[in-house]
């Protein structure tokens, strides 16, 4: 385990483990308890990362010195921080029941039976363009990752799909609790969550957005 402090002894970036927070629809950093103390799961690849956490895992890509502003609570408002300083575990794999999707716990049965259930919370999915009322005519366009990886890209809302994509991208309302079954259907490797998309990769005008309203 590695201090947020201790930058020096962590790679360049981290692969984190988040999911989006079913009070505020943030990113919300997945944390778990090792030593004592509250960790935030890091890897130094993708391949490490889905090693480790499982391809059901949501994750968000940061520089290193962004962790220390993350472990100080001095992140602004982007994500959902913790409450508590908290250490970083690298590179470890965890064991099935300590697995996380984007709705939980990947052990715990999805919960439909309240509004305010962590699976129900929605995540924006970047699709191919459908016509209006026509969801189910979408495809969820997914982007290389190292190491010949897919990634369904997954926001959590559509001003981050527009901040992350650009304007004429498409995107699907999918329930946190159905995202495992989503990327498993269309044949993605793991889930990149509010992460942008170089200016290549975007849509332009001419390509339309039939969703839009």
């Amino acid at each position: 385990m590695v201090d947020p402090d201790e930058t020096e002894y962590l790679p360049g970036q981290v692969y984190l483990a988040a999911r989006p927070d079913e009070s505020t629809g943030d990113v919300m950093l997945e944390t778990r308890e090792a030593e004592h103390q509250q960790v935030v799961l890091a890897y130094s690849s993708l391949e490490r990362f889905v090693e480790g956490c499982g391809p059901d895992q949501p994750w968000i890509l940061v520089p290193t010195t962004r962790l220390t502003e993350l472990a100080t609570a001095d992140a602004g408002d982007e994500w959902r921080l913790p409450s508590f300083r908290f250490g970083v575990m690298l590179d470890e794999s965890l064991p099935p029941e300590l697995r996380g999707t984007a709705g939980g716990m990947a052990t715990d049965e999805a919960v439909w039976d309240t509004d305010e259930a962590g699976d129900w919370t929605s995540v924006h999915v970047a699709c191919t363009a459908y016509p209006a009322g026509k969801a189910e005519q979408a495809h969820a366009e997914l982007q290389p990752m190292p190491g010949d990886r897919l990634a369904m890209m997954a926001y959590t809302s559509t001003a981050a799909v527009e901040a992350g994509c650009g304007p004429h991208q498409a995107s699907v309302p999918v329930p946190a609790g159905l995202l495992s079954e989503v990327r498993q259907q269309a044949g993605a490797h793991t889930i990149c969550l509010d992460t942008p998309l170089p200016p290549h990769l975007r849509h332009g005008p001419s390509e339309g957005n039939w969703n839009d309203d």
